[in-house]
C-alpha cells in the first residue's frame, strides 16, 4: 500500500484507414485488408455512381484505429430498379409473340406501325420497336412496334372482249396502272 505503479503500455499508435472513396469494391477491399483491417460492405442504391464502386467508409480516410478494427464500406449498387421493367429485343418476333411477351413483363403495347417490306419472312415480324433493349422503363408503359407488311392492291376491273378477232385459249397479258403511268401490277 502506498506504492507508486508505474504503468508502461507499448504498442503502436494504430494504423491510418486508407482511402478507399471511388474505387471497386474488390479493389477497396484488397487494400483495407492488407493494411491488416476486417471490412464489412453495404450496398445502397445510387443513380448517379456507377455500380460496385465504394461511395462511403467508415471511418472515414486518415482516421487511426487499431489493427484487427473493421471499416464499413458503402458501395452503389446503381440505380434503384424497383417497379422497373428491363427491355429486351422484339425484332425478329412474330407481332403476337411480341404482344404477349410485353403483356407477361407487365408492359403494354404502344401504338402499332406498320412498314411494308418486300421481303416476305418479314411480313408480321416486328422490325423496330420505341424503346431499346437493356433500357429500363416502368411497369405499364406502352411499347410501340413497328412490323412488316406486305403492299396489297384491290381492283375492280372490267374486262370486255376486245374489238377485234380473237381465238378462245388466246394469251391476255394485262398490266394495271395509276392515271400518271406507274405501274402496279403486270
Amino acid at each position: 500500500e502506498g506504492s507508486i505503479v508505474t504503468l508502461t503500455v507499448s504498442g503502436s499508435k494504430g494504423i491510418e484507414v486508407p482511402d478507399v472513396l471511388g474505387y471497386q469494391r474488390d479493389e477497396a477491399v484488397e487494400i483495407l485488408e492488407t493494411a491488416g483491417l476486417y471490412v464489412s460492405v453495404r450496398e445502397v442504391a445510387s443513380s448517379e455512381v456507377e455500380t460496385g464502386l465504394v461511395i462511403g467508409q467508415d471511418p472515414a480516410a486518415g482516421t487511426r484505429i487499431s489493427t484487427g478494427s473493421t471499416v464499413e464500406l458503402t458501395v452503389s449498387s446503381g440505380p434503384d430498379l424497383s417497379g422497373k421493367v428491363q427491355m429486351v429485343d422484339l425484332r425478329g418476333m412474330s407481332e403476337e409473340a411480341a404482344e404477349e411477351l410485353l403483356i407477361a413483363m407487365g408492359l403494354k403495347v404502344g401504338t402499332i406501325g406498320f412498314e411494308v417490306t418486300d421481303d416476305e419472312e418479314e411480313v408480321g415480324i416486328v422490325l423496330d420497336q420505341t424503346v431499346e433493349e437493356g433500357t429500363y422503363v416502368d411497369a405499364g408503359t406502352e411499347i410501340g412496334l413497328t412490323v412488316g407488311k406486305q403492299m396489297t392492291y384491290s381492283y375492280n376491273v372490267n374486262i370486255s372482249q376486245p374489238s377485234y378477232d380473237y381465238e378462245e385459249g388466246t394469251m391476255v397479258h394485262i398490266v394495271v396502272s395509276t392515271d400518271s403511268g406507274q405501274v402496279l401490277l403486270t
